[in-house]
């Protein structure tokens, strides 16, 4: 099977990790990557078209279109756009494919993530890839195909062995500070002094004697991260009215104790013996003297959550599967 694979695939990006899960499927790939594009430098002239108008201007577009000419002498079997949402719709839909799918990581219900030219061609799209479920009959009332599947863990970033007695901190976070997470620090500090971190960018200005505060990790740093740490608290997006996320399935292939948001699907994906459930950070505040007590309970839990995620058909190499099965 020959794929072409357009989009944000940066190194240690969801769709990256997809191209590599259809490799790993047997397909042959080629890459257009956008993410120069999709991520202009801030205060440049096409930044401002990009946050402003929604969407890309005419030289964003006119490079978009080369890049995607030059793969145009190629036939393929499957076309998958990964957050195209900002570029022009037509080239994509009248590519020389038999068929064209658009993959989505984000919440199409949130207006920051859709475009008024990707709603107008949704319908014909083949399929709409989405890892959320409640946009299934938001995207099938609009007159498109959708196909859902989980978040995943990608094998070549998400991994360790190594156990939580030789982590130093009991909890950690890996992720950016947003409205809905501005409180983590101040709570963090008053449970879990001297035994909490938080990697991510826009944490600085939250810096608390007692929490450990560091920049954000990248693809790269990911393990090293997630090995300093015990229990990982896995936070949602609620601009994305999240029910999951990527970081539910990497951080317990990282070995780590799952901290994760009482959410139905969180629930689906683990048992109450295979990840810790909370509605709000502080509803763990008697976490750490548990693991202290009991640091055995804590390693059999991560090692569970491990078990479920890794053998449980959940590496980028299953969705793939699955949007090929699906398609």
């Amino acid at each position: 099977m020959k794929i072409l694979m357009v989009g944000v695939l940066r190194p240690g990006s969801n769709g990256l990790s997809l191209a590599d899960g259809f490799r790993d499927a047997g397909a042959k790939v080629t890459e257009v990557d956008l993410s120069d594009l999709s991520y202009p430098r801030r205060g440049t002239r096409s930044w401002a078209e990009l946050k402003w108008l929604r969407r890309h201007g005419s030289r964003a577009a006119m490079e978009f279109s080369l890049r995607l000419r030059r793969q145009s002498l190629d036939r393929f079997d499957l076309l998958v756009a990964v957050k195209c949402v900002n570029f022009p719709q037509e080239p994509l839909l009248e590519f020389n494919a038999d068929k064209r799918v658009h993959v989505s990581f984000d919440d199409l219900g949130n207006p920051e993530n859709v475009s008024d030219a990707y709603l107008r061609h949704e319908p014909y799209w083949d399929a709409i890839v989405t890892t959320k479920s409640y946009n299934v009959p938001e995207i099938r009332s609009r007159g498109g195909v959708p196909i859902f599947i989980n978040n995943a863990y990608d094998p070549r970033l998400h991994f360790s062995d190594l156990p939580l007695s030789a982590r130093r901190f009991d909890i950690g976070f890996i992720g950016a500070r947003r409205r809905d997470r501005a409180d983590l620090v101040r709570v963090m500090h008053t449970h879990f002094a001297e035994k909490a971190i938080i990697y991510g960018p826009g944490w600085r200005s939250e810096r608390s004697s007692l929490v450990e505060v560091r920049p954000a990790t990248g693809a790269a740093g990911f393990v090293k991260a997630a090995e300093s740490f015990k229990a990982s608290l896995v936070l949602l997006n609620s601009d994305n009215r999240d029910l999951q996320t990527a970081r539910t399935f990497e951080a317990a292939a990282a070995g780590n104790l799952v901290l994760a948001k009482d959410t139905p699907e969180h629930r689906e994906i683990y048992s109450v013996n295979e990840a810790v459930f909370f509605n709000t950070p502080s509803d763990l505040a008697d976490l750490t003297a548990r693991m202290d007590q009991d640091p055995t309970w804590a390693q059999r839990v991560a090692t569970a959550g491990h078990d479920r995620v890794v053998g449980g058909n959940n590496a980028y190499f299953h969705r793939a599967m699955q949007i090929i099965s699906e398609i």
